[in-house]
């Protein structure tokens, strides 16, 4: 993958590259707001645009000079991998995902991310775009890995102990065993030793013939172990062969066992050494056939080849606990050096089947190359004369003749594709398969879809570039010397509009299906064209119910009513939104609308995209906060946040010089003896019931808050004097007259108001707030249980 640089250059390139391309822009805006990284390549793997996500996690602003290209935020370990399996997607045009780690810029830390790359293909199968996406998959990366590690641990305790144990057995065991044993094992040990010794030295000078050494690896076998009979068995497909066999078990050579039904089958899963002390107790092998040869204890050891067994070398007795640890060491030996062996033959075979090959390549290419010579004066001047390209080949697919407009559209000089298979020269490699099924077919038959018919292919430049070709294939000839003439025109260039409106129309779908928001396409007759999977899914419609159908059949007269100004604003070229319940399949939900004008080439809109996201349950807890954050939690009139915001807009709205608002600033007389002589609870209960009081003294239109304590405003609007405001006043102080019935208690209270008006020396709520203290104040000293006007 190779990182586009977002210098002016590119960016003129990228412009040319898209221009025609009506969803690029929308796409953009789209992916901008998802929550993944998003990028796309050109076909040649330039990468030429990530969404915002990237750029929020690298930390640069879009659009930026990108100093920390995705390769170099990439862990170091994770670099080679991605780099190949890349270079492997542009290759083979497959896609692919694959984890890996990227340096988040905010916190300096590797994140591990989910990445995964699908190829965008036109009808022909030919890849114009890469689109990629890459998601955040740290956290569960790191719980699997914690949980590994405890895993991990465990079983290292668990080994640590069992080693302890078996360290104390042995010591016991030694201690128990000392004196003559010792003595008798060292000499057995000794003697066994020289006779490994000198069967490595014979098999050494054994020629390079692998049947020789197998038999002679099972006759040493039974020397060096007290077996009566030694066996190689080599896994073929789904069976052991017996392949080399001695003693009791020489007749089986050639026998084929299924690997699933044997203790060797067994090894070679596990590829490790197994013991069978007691065949007729022993529920892992055909206890029959032991008995029918005579076979009750045997040991067999994997045969491994790069690291997988490929058959085992197998020891075996007529007595149970025949074989002792030096026997099943001197296995595990043997089974190693014919293991090292096999590599080596394998390695001489496969030098010998690519001489071969060789040979016969050579071969093929001196013939092709006669035939070329007898053709050549035949054919060359209706080659050369052509205006189309002119390539000939023969039933191997071998390129016999190559004219001079060839060499002009493909690149290639006459001399260099002479004799060389048409599919490594101009057969994308996604079509080459399909080639050579399609000449077995024609050989065997005489049939071909594409003979004698002018078809459109992709095809191969020299430099790795695909154009299309407009082709008409001939075939000349029968049995060996029959030929396959083509004669082929550059009509690249033709197909290129088609393949813009193709890239267009599958773009818009792939990425429209695939994120979590209505959108559908509108023209300028407000007629449904387009629209993706959730829409479908969110409405319960299916395309035909849709597509051609106008807003107003669609969504009816008053829903239609409501949108309509925002269709006329969309279709004037103006993006708008807007928030709306909806009714979705006999539910509510809350939703955010988005209409975004698309234009043509000349810059005239032909209509809009209508985009809409599902914000229920994002409004109502956003309604939640903002009721929490407005009120009062013990009395459940506004807060001092509340009313002050309410002072404002009301200031803003009836002008700083306006006199037809007013505040009343109040609270409870005497309200601390009551807490302190009552309790908090009694003062709670008091500021509840005044707070009822104070909201029946008021109009509906008068706003009533609570600033803490027992502090209380009163926001009363359009008054047409300061007298009406007075009244209001003292109507809150009559209302107090009744006295409180709390618990036991009959309290008396009062209030004492201070009321002021709007004026041009109160232009914010501050000041006015302020100024109503002011006039607050001079109540109490008045006496309190009264109001006061400030002037």
């Amino acid at each position: 993958m190779s990182e586009a640089d977002p210098g002016s250059t590119l960016a003129i390139e990228l412009a040319q590259t898209l221009q025609g391309l009506d969803g690029e822009r929308w796409f953009r805006q789209m992916a901008d707001g998802l929550p993944l990284i998003v990028w796309t390549a050109r076909a040649d793997g330039v990468v030429d645009y990530f969404n915002r996500r990237w750029w929020d996690f690298i930390g640069a602003r879009p659009g930026a000079p990108d100093e920390r290209g995705w390769q170099n935020i990439l862990h170091p370990d994770d670099l080679p991998p991605t780099l190949a399996r890349w270079q492997q997607a542009l290759v083979t045009g497959e896609s692919y995902e694959m984890e890996y780690r990227f340096l988040r810029a905010v916190d300096q830390t590797y994140r591990w991310h989910l990445g995964r790359a699908e190829p965008l293909r036109e009808a022909s199968g030919q890849i114009l775009k890469w689109l990629g996406t890459c998601t955040d998959i740290d956290d569960q990366k790191r719980a699997a890995e914690s949980l590994a590690g405890v895993q991990q641990r465990l079983q290292e305790q668990v080994l640590e102990r069992t080693m302890l144990i078996e360290r104390v057995n042995t010591h016991l065991l030694a201690e128990v065993q000392k004196g003559e044993y010792l003595l008798r094992q060292l000499q057995s040990h000794t003697d066994n030793l020289a006779r490994i010794i000198a069967t490595q030295t014979r098999l050494a000078e054994a020629e390079l013939d692998l049947d020789l050494f197998l038999n002679l690896v099972v006759q040493q076998m039974q020397e060096l172990t007290p077996a009566s009979g030694a066996a190689v068995e080599l896994v073929d497909g789904e069976e052991m062969v017996y392949r080399a066999a001695s003693g009791s078990v020489a007749p089986f050579v050639g026998v084929r066992l299924g690997i699933g039904s044997s203790l060797s089958g067994l090894c070679v899963r596990s590829a490790t050494v197994l013991m069978s002390a007691d065949t007729e107790q022993d529920p892992r092998v055909d206890q029959a056939a032991c008995r029918k040869i005579g076979v009750a204890s045997m040991v067999v050891a994997p045969l491994l080849l790069a690291g997988r067994a490929v058959g085992v070398l197998k020891i075996m007795a007529s007595q149970a606990n025949a074989f002792s640890a030096a026997d099943v060491q001197t296995l595990q030996l043997m089974a190693g050096l014919l293991g090292s062996e096999l590599g080596h033959q394998v390695d001489f075979e496969n030098n010998q089947r690519l001489l071969a090959e060789r040979t016969e390549e050579v071969a093929k290419r001196m013939a092709s190359e006669a035939v070329l010579r007898a053709n050549m004066e035949r054919t060359q001047r209706i080659i050369e004369s052509s205006h189309e390209a002119f390539v000939c080949v023969n039933e191997q697919s071998e390129i016999t003749d190559w004219n001079s407009e060839a060499c002009r559209i493909f690149g290639w000089e006459r001399g260099e594709v002479i004799g060389r298979p048409l599919t490594s020269v101009i057969i994308p490699e996604r079509l080459r398969s399909a080639h050579h099924e399609g000449m077995a077919r024609f050989i065997k038959t005489g049939q071909g879809p594409v003979i004698n018919r002018r078809v459109e292919l992709p095809a191969l430049r020299k430099d790795g570039s695909e154009l299309i070709v407009e082709i008409t294939i001939s075939t000349s000839g029968n049995g060996a010397e029959r030929e396959f003439s083509a004669f082929m025109r550059d009509v690249t260039e033709r197909k290129r509009t088609e393949q813009e409106v193709l890239l267009n129309q599958q773009l818009l779908r792939s990425v429209t299906d695939a994120i979590p928001a209505v959108v559908a396409f509108i023209d300028t007759r407000e007629v449904l064209r387009y629209c993706n999977k959730p829409f479908l899914q969110t409405f319960g419609k299916i395309e035909a119910q849709c597509l051609g159908h106008s807003l107003l059949e669609l969504l009816g007269a008053d829903e239609y009513a409501f949108i309509q100004p925002h269709v006329t604003q969309a279709l004037a070229g103006q993006q708008t939104s807007f928030e709306r319940a909806l009714k979705v399949q006999g539910n509510e939900r809350y939703m955010e609308a988005r209409y975004v004008p698309e234009r043509d080439v000349g810059g005239e809109v032909r209509g809009f995209y209508l985009i809409l996201w599902d914000i229920t349950e994002r409004w109502a807890l956003e309604q939640q906060f903002r009721l929490r954050a407005l009120r009062d939690s013990l009395t459940g009139l506004l807060n001092r946040a509340a009313i002050m915001e309410a002072l404002e807009r009301a200031i803003a709205e009836h002008g700083p010089g306006s006199r037809d608002l007013a505040l009343l600033y109040l609270d409870v007389d005497h309200f601390k003896e009551i807490n302190d002589n009552l309790g908090h609870a009694v003062g709670d209960e008091v500021l509840k019931i005044f707070a009822a009081r104070l909201q029946r003294s008021v109009r509906t239109s008068d706003v009533v808050a609570r600033l803490g304590g027992d502090e209380f405003v009163i926001l009363l609007q359009h008054l047409s004097s300061a007298e009406l405001a007075c009244e209001v006043a003292a109507k809150v102080i009559d209302a107090m007259v009744e006295p409180l019935q709390i618990r036991q208690h009959s309290l008396a209270v009062s209030t004492s108001i201070g009321v002021a008006m709007l004026d041009a020396q109160t232009p914010c709520p501050e000041t006015l707030l302020e100024k109503a203290d002011q006039a607050l104040y001079q109540a109490k000293q008045a006496g309190r249980n009264r109001f006061s006007l400030s002037p």
